[in-house]
């Protein structure tokens, strides 16, 4: 998946998340949201899970889920496609 669907899901339960830097998830983790890895080294991807756990308050659920709600809502969503539609339609 390039997106990352289950990166948002995760969000909305207000589950913070990690990830190695690759383009979906780059574009959704900020420090606000989680963790993301500089390189695919297991070793640090362990040691990001160690640093989550020990740190779980960094990440509020309640705030995970408004992050998530005011950027993946359905209303938002929705206004971006429509935006983008508006512009296809404008450009020619």
């Amino acid at each position: 998946e390039t997106f990352g669907v289950v990166i948002i899901e995760a969000l909305a339960t207000g589950m913070p998340v990690i990830s190695t830097p690759t383009m979906g998830p780059a574009s959704i983790i900020t420090d606000e949201t989680g963790i993301t890895t500089k390189g695919y080294d297991v070793d640090e991807y362990s040691s990001a899970m160690v640093e989550m756990y020990r740190e779980i308050d960094r990440w509020p659920r309640a705030h995970l889920r408004e992050v998530c709600r005011c950027r993946f809502s359905s209303e938002i969503v929705t206004k971006q496609w429509v935006n983008v539609y508006k512009r296809l339609l404008n450009s020619n």
